[in-house]
């Protein structure tokens, strides 16, 4: 019996923006997250994290998003070795785009060629 891909993409799909969902909540001041907690609404900043990574390593078609996410969440958090690693990763993997490389410019602390600024 051959199994379809697509409920495990859809799960994996799922969890992605569940991690993004506990980071995003997770993140957002003491008095917003009270107010929200009222709409049951919960969210875990570093559960968040560790969720974005798990993608990140072990995802297949959903695996570059989660990095770029996972480096933004990164640049933000002030990880910047693991933002630089995943930045790097996308520039190697996806050479022709200048938004990777800028970005991993930027959190290198190198000044951004003009020919690199994305429209």
């Amino acid at each position: 019996m051959r199994k379809s891909f697509l409920p495990s993409a859809r799960r994996l799909w799922t969890q992605t923006w569940h991690s993004v969902a506990n980071y995003i909540i997770g993140s957002l001041s003491a008095g917003t997250r009270f107010m929200l907690w009222f709409g049951d609404i919960h969210g875990d900043k570093k559960l968040g994290m560790e969720q974005m990574q798990q993608a990140a390593e072990r995802g297949r078609y959903l695996k570059p998003f989660a990095k770029i996410l996972l480096a933004l969440a990164a640049r933000r958090e002030k990880k910047n070795e693991l933002a630089q690693k995943l930045l790097r990763e996308l520039t190697e993997e996806f050479p022709s785009s200048t938004l990777f490389a800028s970005e991993y410019a930027k959190a290198m602390g190198r000044p951004i060629p003009a020919e690199m600024h994305p429209n």
